[in-house]
């Protein structure tokens, strides 16, 4: 079978410092042994580059070294999407994001950063799910900046969440042991100690297994691989709601917890089918209608067998009775600049809902090869779109 596979690395955009800084809350892991197939590892991003000279942005493992370098060219005002092949470290390894200095603070942002796996005859992969999207801008710091926090003993949804949709269905075969891993980065500030789960929003209950206990004010990955199957998350809740979310557990009167980035994997072996999700934006409340080209993503529909594609958004209306609507764009073969877009037909998500709500189009049509963007209209109500994405179902 054939599949591409994006792998996200930042939840919250990042702001290049007057000296090199590798983004802790872009730590994400990569096991290169899950994948087989002619496999082809390419380091993608969407930065834009105010200052006079050109700048890196850089993909480095755990022990600090540069597997894959994109050059930012100097005054790239407009956010352009880059790209690199690259070799990844053999084996189980972790990758983080690494932005150049800037002669100023501030000069260069990267709103895009994902690794992208192209496996051709593969009988084997892992995909992974973003959960978790800042509505903020470009941040400069590190672990003093989370997409979200929490002070509560019990579980919530998350503003900054994603809705995840259970759709086992569309993927064969899941391994026998442990498929799924939720993968998160968290902190705690002060004494408090916290908790990071799957969160069952039908059944109001995290996922059995998929809870970790983290205390400490750096940033730290969290690791929590299930079976399929387990309470709240089996054949019985198929088509059911999922996001992920934080609890304190003690001394939350000195202190909050934090989350910084968070994803689903599922591990797939004997590849039939699969479903891949392409971010195409982080969250944001538009005051207007509002093109965003933060997560602008190109869609080679030739390097999937069978595709279907769809586009999906999570939203909701934050105040005004009117419909806001979310639709996606094309922009042909342009890596830069909002001329020329021209809407996917089929594509318009209505959002009528004071209830963050996950919304999907019927099937639609992309053009192989284009790049493609959202855009936002909350017409006159105040209207919050957490993510969207372009969701592509493989079959072999």
């Amino acid at each position: 079978m054939n599949i591409q596979v994006p792998v996200e690395l930042v939840d919250q955009s990042l702001s290049s410092d007057s000296s090199p800084t590798t983004f802790e809350r872009t730590l994400t892991t990569l096991d290169t042994s899950l994948y087989d197939g002619t496999i082809v590892y390419e380091f993608e991003t969407v930065a834009n580059n105010q200052d006079t000279f050109s700048r890196n942005i850089q993909l480095v493992n755990a022990s600090g070294a540069v597997v894959a370098t994109v050059i930012v060219p100097s005054s790239t005002t407009d956010r352009t999407r880059l790209k690199s092949i690259f070799t990844p470290t053999p084996g189980s390894n972790r990758y983080r994001v690494r932005v150049a200095g800037t002669t100023s603070s501030g000069q260069m942002e990267v709103s895009t950063a994902r690794i992208l796996i192209t496996q051709t005859a593969a009988s084997k992969t892992a995909i992974y799910i973003p959960l978790l999207s800042s509505a903020a801008g470009a941040f400069i710091g590190d672990e003093s900046g989370p997409v979200s926090l929490a002070t509560a003993s019990t579980y919530q949804p998350l503003m900054h969440a994603n809705i995840y949709r259970r759709q086992a269905t569309k993927y064969a075969q899941l391994i026998s042991q442990n498929p799924w891993r939720l993968e998160t980065l968290v902190s705690a500030t002060g004494t408090a100690v916290g908790a990071v789960a799957l969160y069952n929003t039908n059944l109001s209950a995290h996922v059995d297994d998929t809870e970790s206990i983290f205390e400490g004010a750096g940033v730290q990955m969290a690791l929590s691989p299930f079976q399929e199957g387990v309470t709240g998350f089996s054949s019985a809740n198929e088509d059911q709601l999922y996001q992920v979310s934080i609890r304190c557990l003690d001394n939350c009167d000195d202190g909050q917890v934090r989350i910084y980035k968070a994803g689903l994997w599922v591990q797939l072996e004997n590849l039939d089918k699969a479903q891949v999700i392409f971010r195409t934006s982080l969250g944001a409340t538009p005051s207007g209608s509002t093109d965003y080209d933060h997560q602008r993503t190109l869609i080679n529909l030739s390097l999937f067998s069978n595709p279907v594609s769809y586009f999906q958004a999570t939203a909701t209306i934050l105040a005004g009775m009117d419909t806001g609507s979310i639709f996606l764009n094309t922009n042909g073969a342009n890596d830069s600049g909002l001329t020329g877009l021209l809407p996917v037909a089929n594509s318009t998500l209505s959002v009528t809902s004071n209830t963050k709500s996950l919304l999907r189009s019927p099937a639609i049509t992309l053009n192989s090869g284009n790049r493609y963007v959202p855009t936002a209209d909350p017409t006159s109500s105040m209207m919050m779109m957490t993510d969207s994405a372009i969701v592509i179902d493989a079959s072999y």
